[in-house]
């Protein structure tokens, strides 16, 4: 937990926002969506599981009209004087009285008929032991002595119910009777003597009409809707019959699922390793229960549309609530990203960064405060620049104002030796050039010189040295013409190549030796190197020059450090005097200076 707290306090402030505001829009809703789907779902299972009492219940209620129908169809016969006179004949009565014989059938091929027309009755008869003709292949009067062995008839007798009912199997097919069809079957007793059996009666409706009505029962596809008899055994069923329903009907859960039942509640049972829903309900004048099986797949599968609009309404919320809590870390961010990246341009030496404050939250406070900062900063950068420039232009008119008294000495002194000597030409050419290095020096009172004009500057220099040192001095230089216009402060190049002069090339054994000037352009700088072949620096020299003001170079004149701050202080921080050198070999000065756009 530590840890994940660790993690989360080192998140950047819009992250932070961002989760704070996420999860406290999506966790609230998760739970109202969870809470709800299961609530959603119990109250559907229950919707459902009344919904298919309510379906069964009526499937019964209709079941209990169409028996009771053939029950009384049943009454009306048995009751029938004439019928029960019919049945109580005998052979040698008909063979006494073959008219009586046609009359009767007559008789009771009219009623049969009549009432055969009426709703689901598909066939009636009756099976007699009057030795009657007609009940020899006749399709409604058959003769009782062909079925008393028959299982059906045998359990007929064993029952002590009004009316049995028996389904399609118990009927041989020379019997007339199919498996599509159910019958209800009674005893037609003698009336003067109840005890005694003169005939039995056989109502049939077709076990389609149940198989229908069964089906309509169902409220979802996998519902299974049975009827099953006292004797365990399957009237009818909404889908064929198979070897497990059979199974089910014979066992003791079958048993302990009727025995379970009530008139409002659905058992659940485990069938074939799957939960289902189970509701069962007497049909009157029947010994049938009608068995409802609802799987609780189908249940859950109802309540899954309900759960999948849900998850999508969740989808499309969290998706919405993302972008809000983008929007919103973003936004309030947005500001202090601003600020800190500002901040980052001032680090590397920006202070002209000033930042819009928009509001006068705490933000735009900061970003204010901010802003009078830099301001501030910029504004005492501004004065010591200036106060810089001030010092180091006094420090260079006093400089131009005062001729360095040991050049001009020698050079004087030269000029008076040749003029004892002789009249010689040499003496114009050091005067006029001499004249000519303090004319560039002084340029008009100008501060900032081209590079032409240093350039030139140099070359009277080492003119006038090589008076003095007999040419010990070869002067080469290599500019690029595109170099040649760029401005740089005056008196900038001649003090560096006096020192190559003075403390390179004249300290060597043989004071002769070359300097080399070469420029480049390199990503918006000039770059000018002055190279010499004189004795070098040791590495502890050269790795101070720029810091400590060196006394030998000091005496030179203008010194090393003084040239590097004031090109730093001219063109930035990148800008100045790079060293190079080896003992023996020579030394290289590179000046780096800012010419982009130049």
């Amino acid at each position: 937990m530590r840890r994940i707290w660790g993690i989360a306090n080192n998140l950047s402030i819009r992250q932070k926002w961002f989760y704070s505001f996420f999860l406290l829009t999506v966790l609230p809703l998760s739970l109202f969506i969870a809470v709800n789907y299961f609530k959603t779902s119990e109250a559907m299972k229950q919707k459902l599981l009344f919904s298919a009492r309510q379906a069964l219940d009526q499937s019964v209620s209709f079941l209990d009209y169409r028996t009771s129908y053939i029950v009384n169809i049943s009454d009306v016969i048995v009751s029938d004087s004439r019928v029960q006179t019919i049945a109580s004949r005998t052979a040698t009565y008909y063979m006494q009285n073959r008219t009586a014989e046609v009359t009767d059938f007559h008789y009771m091929y009219d009623l049969f008929s009549n009432l055969q027309a009426k709703n689901d009755v598909a066939r009636i008869r009756l099976f007699l032991d009057n030795g009657a003709s007609y009940t020899e292949g006749n399709a409604n009067f058959l003769s009782l002595r062909n079925v008393q062995g028959k299982l059906w008839f045998t359990t007929l007798f064993t029952e002590s119910r009004k009316v049995s009912w028996f389904p399609g199997h118990y009927f041989e097919p020379h019997s007339g009777l199919q498996d599509t069809y159910i019958s209800s079957i009674r005893r037609l007793p003698d009336l003067n003597d109840l005890s005694k059996t003169v005939g039995v009666l056989s109502i049939d409706i077709k076990e389609s009409i149940l198989r229908d009505l069964l089906n309509k029962t169902k409220i979802t596809q996998e519902t299974l809707v049975m009827l099953i008899n006292n004797r365990s055994e399957i009237i009818s069923s909404s889908e064929n019959p198979t070897d497990w329903m059979s199974e089910f009907a014979h066992s003791e859960l079958y048993k302990l699922t009727v025995s379970g039942n009530n008139a409002q509640d659905m058992l659940p049972i485990i069938l074939n390793h799957e939960k289902y829903y189970s509701y069962t309900h007497m049909v009157e004048n029947t010994d049938w229960k009608m068995l409802l099986l609802l799987p609780n797949r189908d249940i859950i599968h109802e309540t899954a549309q309900a759960r999948n609009e849900l998850i999508l309404f969740f989808g499309i919320f969290t998706f919405l609530a993302f972008l809000m809590a983008l929007y919103i870390s973003s936004s309030h961010t947005k500001r202090i990203r601003r600020l800190i990246v500002a901040m980052k341009q001032v680090e590397t030496g920006n202070f002209n960064t000033t930042l819009p404050i928009g509001s006068y939250d705490e933000i735009g406070v900061l970003t204010n405060k901010f802003n009078f900062l830099t301001s501030k900063i910029n504004a005492l950068l501004d004065e010591k620049y200036q106060m810089g420039l001030n010092a180091k232009s006094a420090e260079l008119k006093a400089l131009q104002s005062q001729i360095n008294p040991h050049f001009l000495y020698n050079t004087l002194d030269l000029i008076n030796h040749f003029s004892i000597q002789s009249r010689n030409p040499q003496i114009t050419k050091i005067v006029m050039t001499l004249a000519k290095y303090y004319k560039i020096s002084l340029s008009h009172g100008e501060d900032w010189v081209t590079l032409q004009s240093e350039l030139d500057h140099v070359q009277a220099y080492v003119d006038i040295q090589n008076s003095r040192f007999e040419n010990g001095v070869q002067l080469e230089i290599h500019i690029p013409p595109e170099l040649l216009n760029c401005k740089l402060p005056k008196i900038t190049l001649q003090p560096l190549v006096e020192n190559a002069i003075i403390h390179g090339i004249l300290e060597k054994d043989i004071p002769k030796g070359t300097i080399r000037i070469t420029g480049r352009m390199e990503r918006g700088f000039s770059i000018i190197a002055i190279q010499d072949d004189g004795v070098g620096m040791p590495a502890e020299r050269l790795s101070s020059i720029l810091n400590t003001e060196d006394a030998a170079v000091a005496k030179s004149g203008y010194g090393v450090q003084n040239i590097h701050e004031r090109l730093q202080l001219c063109f930035g921080p990148l800008c100045g005097l790079t060293y190079e050198s080896e003992p023996g070999t020579g030394t290289t000065v590179y000046l780096k200076l800012y010419t982009a756009g130049a």
